[in-house]
C-alpha cells in the first residue's frame, strides 16, 4: 500500500512558469511527486505564459489538476466544455464532479464562486446536488479522499483558531454543505490569499455514531504573494478505499467538532400537519405547549399526553371506523387522506411517543403487523416504505405506504434526493445497528425504512423541519405532487368506510393477530 505524494497550490493567476519552477525545486529535494492540484484562479485576464506550454515550448513536469474561472475575464481560456486539457500535463477538471485516479484516490471538485444560477465562472444548489446525489447514492458511501473548491466554506473557524475576518463574510453556505455531506479527508481552498491550517475536524458525532476519518482543511495563499505566506502544500495520502477502517478513522490529537452547523431553512408559515385521525391545525393551539415540550431534545422520559391523545386507541377522539386490525399493544388503521387505499398506520394503543422510546412489547407487535404486510402487499405485487415522523406529534404513527415493485428501485435515490433539495440531510443506519443507539430518547427525529435500508435525520432544536417530508419524498416517486396535502386527498365518511371494509375483508388471512 504506497502512499501517492501530492502538491497542493493557491492562486496561479497565470504564473505557470513560476509554480513549475517551485514545483521542480521541490522535486530535487523531496523526490517527484504524483500530482499537482491547483485551487484558486490558475490564470488571469492575461496569461501569456499559458501559450508556452499549448505550443509545446515548455511543459508541466507532472500531472496538474487545475480548477476553472471566477472571474469572467478568465472564461474564455476554459471553453473547452466541462474538463479537459488546457495544455500537455495540465488538466482543467470541469465545472463540478468527482474524478477517480488510476491508483483509487478520490477527487471530488467544484469551480466557480457561489451564485444563484450557474455559468462559467459560478456555481449553484444544483451544482452541489449534484455531487452530492451522485456520491451519497452510492452503496456504503464513506466520503472522499480530496476536495477542491475555490471558494472557502462558510464558518470554517468554528472550534478553532480565528481568521483575520470571518469566513462568513467570503465563505459560502454550499460548500459547508457540501463539506459535511461529503467527508473529505483534506479540503483545499484558495482566492483569498490567506494560509490558514485548521485542526482536523470529526466526521462523526461522539457516542452516536461510531468513528469516521478526519478531515483536514487548508486554505492557501496566492503564488507571487509578497508577503512570503504558504502558498504550496505537499502530503501523503493512500486512497481510502485501500485503508483498513482502523487506519482510516484513527482520530488524531487535538481533533476538533466538526464546523458546520445544519443549515437555517427560511421562516415561512407553518405547513399543513400530516394526515391521520384528525387536522392536527384544529387543535394546535391548546396543545402546542404539550407537544414543544416533548419535542425538546432535552427531554430525558416519556412523556404523558396533558390532553386527551388523539391515538390512544381507548380515545374518544380517535375515528374507530378507521380501525381495521387491533393486536396485543398495537393497533392498523387506515391513513386519514392516505395516497392510496392500502396507506395504513401502525399505532400504538397505549400512549407511546417514538419507536425510540418504545418497549420490547410493542416494537414486536409492531414487527408482526410489517411482515404481514409485507406479505398481503407482494401478493398484489407492491413493495411498501416505512416512516416514522417523531416531531411535532405526540403519539408514535408508523406509516406504511405501498407503491409498485418497479418503484422499489429508485425509492433511496428520490428520498436523497429530496433530503438535499429540503436540507434535510439523511443517515443511513449500519446493517447491525440499532434506532435507539443513535437517537435519544426525547430527541426528535425523522426515520425511513426504503428499500431494505434505513435512514434517519436528527431534528435539531430550532430546525425547521418540513412536517410533509415523508409523504412530499413519496409523493415525488409517484410523480403525484397533487396530493402532497393529504386533505387533497380527503374522503367522506361513507367513502372512509367503504375503504376500511374492503381492506379488512382482504387483508383478514394476513392479520397476524386474527
Amino acid at each position: 500500500m504506497t502512499a501517492l505524494k501530492i502538491l497542493c497550490c493557491g492562486d496561479v493567476e497565470g504564473s505557470l512558469s513560476q509554480l513549475f519552477d517551485k514545483v521542480q525545486n521541490v522535486m530535487k529535494k523531496a523526490g517527484n511527486f504524483d500530482l499537482l492540484f491547483c485551487v484558486g484562479d490558475f490564470l488571469s485576464a492575461d496569461s501569456e505564459q499559458l501559450a508556452l506550454y499549448q505550443k509545446g515550448e515548455k511543459k508541466a513536469p507532472l500531472t496538474t489538476f487545475v480548477l476553472g474561472p471566477t472571474k469572467q475575464e478568465c472564461a474564455h481560456y476554459y471553453d473547452i466544455g466541462d474538463g479537459g486539457e488546457l495544455a500537455e500535463n495540465i488538466v482543467f477538471l470541469g465545472k463540478s464532479g468527482v474524478y477517480a485516479t488510476r491508483e483509487g484516490l478520490r477527487i471530488a471538485y467544484l469551480s466557480g464562486v457561489e451564485s444563484e444560477t450557474s455559468d462559467a465562472c459560478h456555481f449553484s444548489r444544483a451544482d452541489v446536488d449534484a455531487i452530492q446525489v451522485a456520491l451519497m447514492n452510492e452503496r456504503n458511501f464513506q466520503g472522499v479522499d480530496v476536495l477542491l473548491t475555490s471558494q472557502w466554506p462558510a464558518g470554517i473557524e468554528q472550534h478553532a483558531a480565528p481568521l483575520p475576518v470571518s469566513s462568513d463574510s467570503f465563505g459560502s453556505k454550499l460548500v459547508s454543505e457540501l463539506a459535511k455531506n461529503i467527508k473529505p479527508r483534506y479540503h483545499f481552498v484558495g482566492l483569498q490569499d490567506i494560509h490558514y491550517e485548521r485542526l482536523p475536524y470529526r466526521n462523526h458525532v461522539v457516542l452516536a455514531e461510531r468513528d469516521k476519518h478526519v478531515t483536514r482543511f487548508i486554505g492557501l495563499a496566492t503564488l507571487n504573494n509578497k508577503a512570503k505566506k504558504k502558498h504550496l502544500y505537499a502530503f501523503n495520502v493512500v486512497p481510502m478505499k485501500l485503508m483498513s477502517p482502523p487506519d482510516l478513522n484513527s482520530q488524531p490529537d487535538g481533533v476538533t467538532e466538526c464546523p458546520y452547523v445544519p443549515a437555517e431553512k427560511p421562516a415561512g408559515k407553518e405547513e399543513a400537519s400530516s394526515q391521520f385521525f384528525y387536522d392536527m391545525s384544529a387543535a394546535a393551539a391548546e396543545k402546542r405547549k404539550g407537544e414543544a415540550e416533548m419535542d425538546a431534545p432535552d427531554a430525558k422520559k416519556q412523556q404523558q399526553p396533558r390532553t386527551p391523545c388523539w391515538f390512544c386507541l381507548a380515545s374518544p377522539e380517535v375515528e374507530k371506523h378507521l380501525v381495521v386490525s387491533v393486536g396485543n399493544q398495537c393497533y392498523l388503521a387506515l391513513a386519514k387522506g392516505g395516497l392510496s387505499p392500502d396507506h395504513v398506520l401502525i399505532l400504538p394503543i397505549s400512549h407511546v411517543q417514538s419507536l425510540v422510546s418504545c418497549n420490547k412489547e410493542v416494537a414486536d407487535d409492531i414487527i408482526l403487523y410489517k411482515k404481514a404486510l409485507e406479505r398481503y402487499f407482494r401478493q398484489k405485487n407492491l413493495g411498501m416504505i416505512c416512516f416514522e415522523r417523531n416531531f411535532r406529534s405526540p403519539h408514535l404513527q408508523y406509516q406504511v405506504v405501498p407503491i409498485d415493485e418497479p418503484y422499489e428501485t429508485s425509492v433511496k435515490d428520490v428520498f436523497l434526493e429530496e433530503s438535499f433539495r429540503e436540507r434535510v440531510p439523511l443517515s443511513e443506519i449500519p446493517t447491525n445497528g440499532e434506532l435507539r443507539q443513535i437517537v435519544p430518547i426525547g430527541v426528535p427525529y425523522f426515520y425511513a425504512e426504503l428499500a431494505g435500508a434505513r435512514f434517519v435525520h436528527r431534528i435539531a432544536k430550532g430546525e425547521n423541519f418540513p412536517l410533509q417530508f415523508g409523504r412530499q419524498a413519496v409523493c415525488t416517486l409517484l410523480n403525484t405532487p397533487e396530493k402532497i396535502d393529504w386533505r387533497a386527498c380527503a374522503l367522506s365518511k361513507e367513502e372512509e368506510l367503504e375503504w376500511a371494509k374492503s381492506f379488512r375483508a382482504n387483508f383478514k388471512k394476513f392479520d397476524p393477530f386474527l
